[in-house]
Parts: C-alpha cells; structure tokens; sequence
C-alpha cells in the first residue's frame, strides 16, 4: 500500500497562518508575548482523523516520551518509538505529534522507510501551556497507532524569540557514531540554526513579524544501487528555534548521506556525510 501524504491544507506554500489575530497591548512593544488564539479539542481529532486517513484509531505499539511536568515550554525534548520490525512487509510509514491548546494543532510529521531500520524520532517542541499531546503512527497495512499523554507546563514560552535570523549559510551540526558495523541501526543527530519564527510574534514597531519556519527536512542515501530517501520531516510552528531531530537508520554498506532543509522565504541548505562502515 503507498502511503498517503499528509499535508494540512492550512499549511499550503503561500497560505497564511491559520491564526492571525493578536491580542491587544499597549506600551508592552517588543517584550509583548503573543497568545493567538488556542487549538481546541475539535480540532485536535480532526487533525488525527485526517492523519488516520479512515482507519480505527488504535491505542497501543507508540511510545510519546515526553516529560510530564515541564517548567519552561520553550524547548522540550520529545521522542517517539513505535514498535515495528521495519521490515519491507511490515513497517511503519508515518508518524505525528498533535497538541491540544497550541495555535496550532501540528507539531511535526515524519514519513519513514525500511532503512530506518528502528521506528523512532526525536525533537524539541514548544508548548504555550498545560495541555494533551498524542503521537500517532500509521503502518504500511493501513493501520493506525497512537499514545496520548498530559504535559503540566508551569511556564509557557510558545512565541518569544530572540535569535536573529542568519542571512548567511546556516550552521548545522551532524552527529553519527564513530564506528558503524555494518547492518548495524544507528541514531543520526541534526541541529541546524535558524529561529523558527512563528508568524505571531510582533516586532519592535508592533507590527507582526514574517513566519519564517524551517517547514521540510529530509535524509537521502547514496550508495552504488542509487540515491534512497530514507526518512523525511514536516514541521510547523511549535517545533522550537533551532531545530533539532534525531532518527534512524540500518547502515546495510559504505555510502554518503545527503541532508536536506527547505522553509520559509527561499530558505534551502543541503549537507553531505560519508558514512563508512566496518566489515
């Protein structure tokens, strides 16, 4: 079975953001901290629904491993881990993570393949306050997984940012393990700086900032049999300022590794890694 995109239509090249409105302040400038206007629990299932494509929402084979009581929302790290063979006959293609009460309902999405190797993603999200999240995963049969946990925030940090956005090549970090046998799963670590700015935040002359979002990422391997996609990301606004994820892949021979990001306002940058593996 191909699996099927998700793609939020909200979040279309081009679209505006789905919550504009700012509440009001006045002497506050740049030091206002915006709260657009919260998801609800409608919209939630709504954004699952879609993810689940109309299959059975089932609990159970997900692991959203999150902190249950955080005290700064602005960067906590999240991991997900479904259990999966990731084999060719059976694997996982999808996985995302939705929130309740953010301006927006996404978090991020992931498409995978049996490269992979092991079904597990990580990153640091951005959360405006005590709510639900739930980590969904669809498989290559059509069926859907998810876990859903209560995340107590005692300090909301959703749309403050004080990076500047660089207008030279952006500075990445690529962290693979030092030795790598071969048919080995090995964990591929990515940070890349950019500010993630939401689209909500005003700036000093009270005027809305620009969104300016790392929106895609994704993974190719190179080998002798060709370039292979082997995992791929979607992110939205509550994906924290420099975006970090960490993911998998079954190291099967000597190849290199072609890391891709792509956002807001033409923003492109592309990294290459050998990989090198023993025996």
């Amino acid at each position: 079975m191909t699996p099927r995109p998700f793609l939020p239509p909200h979040f279309a090249p081009g679209a505006p953001t789905r919550r504009q409105a700012l509440a009001a302040g006045v002497g506050l400038g740049a030091t206002l901290l915006v709260r657009p206007t919260a998801a609800t629990q409608v919209e939630l299932t709504q954004a699952m629904n879609a993810f689940a494509a109309g299959a059975k929402v089932q609990v159970g084979r997900v692991l959203l491993d999150v902190a249950r009581l955080v005290d700064n929302g602005n960067s906590v790290p999240a991991t997900v881990s479904v259990e999966s063979p990731m084999s060719p006959g059976d694997h996982v293609t999808a996985i995302a993570i939705f929130n309740e009460r953010n301006p927006q309902t996404e978090v991020a999405s992931f498409e995978l393949s049996p490269r992979c190797g092991v079904a597990k993603v990580s990153t640091r999200i951005r959360l405006v306050t005590t709510q639900q999240l739930v980590a969904m995963a669809r498989m290559n049969d059509g069926s859907c997984w998810s876990h859903t946990i209560e995340v107590f925030v005692t300090l909301g940090r959703l749309y403050r940012n004080r990076l500047n956005r660089l207008e030279t090549m952006a500075r990445t970090l690529i962290n693979l393990p030092k030795s790598i046998r071969r048919g080995e799963t090995i964990e591929i670590q990515t940070l890349i700086a950019h500010p993630m700015e939401t689209g909500y935040r005003p700036g000093s002359d009270g005027v809305v900032l620009a969104r300016d979002l790392i929106r895609h990422f994704k993974c190719f391997f190179a080998d002798e049999s060709g370039q292979h996609l082997v995992f791929s990301a979607q992110l939205f606004s509550a994906i924290s300022a420099n975006p970090y994820l960490a993911f998998q892949l079954r190291a099967t021979g000597n190849g290199t590794l072609t890391l891709v990001w792509e956002g807001d306002q033409g923003f492109r940058q592309t990294e290459t890694v050998a990989l090198k593996v023993l025996g």
